[in-house]
């Protein structure tokens, strides 16, 4: 659709400027046989006055024609501009919010203007939420709520259909209008349908420069709000594949672990673990949830480990050894698939290094191993050491915390290490939630 568009743009440039082009040669010949006879003195006064106004409207309505031909090749240069940035967002790998903002952000200086609002339908349909702002306070993000049919946006989403409403027009179709375009003046919102399906709206708000929105700027954000919508679609199933895939593997790595009663409950106590030290590091909210995932996946590996190694009860040989290794390699390759999860393969592949570099797979140290995997260690040793095995009985927490602190610098991160402990000592909810689940 995008291609016809363009094309069809494209091919009535050409067409007017050959013809704006051959009709202006045309009435040169014209004007200039007259002009010969002026030259010769064969022409009267009323001739000479007729050609003479002839010439001023043939020139004025050339500049007027080559003005507006270079308005719509400036237009249409500017669309094709526009929908190759987006082209470029939907082709580059990321998330659905940050696919949003983007295009957001490309819609807004497009169209020149100061604000911006991508609004999309809730998960259960029963109103709209705001997955994009600009020009707003970005604490409106998944928070404000829009009912169908709510000021102008609700309106559009509601019908499907666009609207421009010019700096102090009123519109009877909008008996209420939102708060949030209270302080706009001129807007301009069409809706995101794909296949008959409408999904959300652009709302874009006050001109720069102070003009009104055109038919022009519906064109150009009808055509971005088509693409988006069917971004949209795409990444929302996507989306929904990869959770499927998330909760396949993740139910195989329940399984694994409950082939053997010492194991159980192993990666749901590491995480809980790994999270209250992340929080007592202050790290990110997103690298948590990541910590989080990594360790409901960390041993998925083992699935790969025939149980005659992973379920020995004694002790393994240097060969049996080598194949166990093999599990962190074989849990990234497992997760690589999922788009959404590419962020915690290092996570899984690293959580068996050491900071002295004696670990595996890939024997890294300090710093070069990530931070997350660094965390994920240490709460691994504490649950391995914690828990029974067939050849020992577990350690007591404050047996395992001597022994994760005279490894530290060796094995374990310092700083890490530090934390845990402090968390260990100051905070009873840690040995709650390792409780819990032993």
């Amino acid at each position: 659709m995008k291609r016809v568009i363009l094309t069809t743009i494209m091919i009535s440039i050409s067409f007017f400027s050959k013809s704006f082009q051959s009709m202006k040669d045309c009435i040169t010949n014209f004007i200039s046989v007259p002009l010969k006879s002026l030259e010769r003195g064969e022409a009267s006064t009323k001739n000479v006055n007729e050609l003479n106004e002839l010439i001023k409207s043939f020139n004025k309505i050339t500049t007027r024609l080559e003005e507006e031909i270079k308005e719509l090749e400036f237009s249409n240069n500017h669309m094709k501009r526009v929908l190759s940035e987006i082209a470029l967002t939907m082709n580059f790998p990321q998330d659905t919010d940050n696919m949003l903002d983007t295009i957001l952000n490309i819609a807004v200086k497009a169209l020149d203007a100061k604000k911006g609002l991508l609004i999309i339908k809730n998960k259960n349909h029963s109103g709209l939420v705001i997955k994009s702002a600009i020009g707003y306070d970005k604490g409106l993000i998944g928070k404000t709520k829009i009912r169908f049919g709510e000021g102008i946006v609700g309106w559009v989403v509601e019908n499907g259909k666009p609207v421009i409403l010019p700096e102090g027009d009123k519109d009877n179709r909008f008996e209420k209008i939102s708060h949030l375009e209270l302080e706009n003046q001129s807007i301009l919102c069409v809706p995101l349908i794909h296949s008959r399906k409408i999904m959300g709206g652009i709302s874009i708000s006050n001109k720069i420069c102070g003009k009104k929105f055109s038919d022009e700027d519906i064109i150009i954000l009808n055509n971005l709000a088509v693409q988006t919508a069917v971004a949209l679609e795409n990444a929302m199933l996507r989306e929904k594949i990869e959770s499927t895939y998330f909760e396949t593997i993740s139910a195989l790595a329940l399984a694994v672990e409950s082939k053997d009663k010492y194991t159980r409950g192993h990666s749901i106590r590491v995480g809980r673990i790994a999270k209250t030290i992340a929080e007592k590091m202050d790290v990110a909210k997103k690298e948590i949830e990541d910590i989080e995932h990594a360790a409901t996946l960390h041993d998925i590996g083992k699935i790969g480990i025939v149980d005659n190694i992973l379920l020995n009860k004694g002790k393994l040989t240097p060969l049996e050894f080598d194949v166990i290794k093999r599990h962190p390699e074989i849990g990234e390759n497992i997760i690589k698939p999922v788009a959404s999860l590419s962020q915690i393969c290092p996570i899984v592949r690293h959580h068996h290094e050491r900071v002295d570099g004696n670990g595996y797979p890939d024997h890294l140290s300090e710093k070069e191993i990530p931070r997350a995997s660094r965390i994920l260690i240490v709460a691994d040793a504490f649950d391995a050491m914690t828990s029974d095995r067939p050849y020992r009985k577990a350690m007591g927490f404050e047996e395992a915390i001597k022994e994760l602190d005279r490894n530290a610098g060796y094995q374990f991160d310092r700083d890490v290490v530090n934390n845990f402990i402090e968390c260990f000592e100051k905070e009873n909810f840690l040995v709650e939630r390792v409780h819990q689940y032993h």
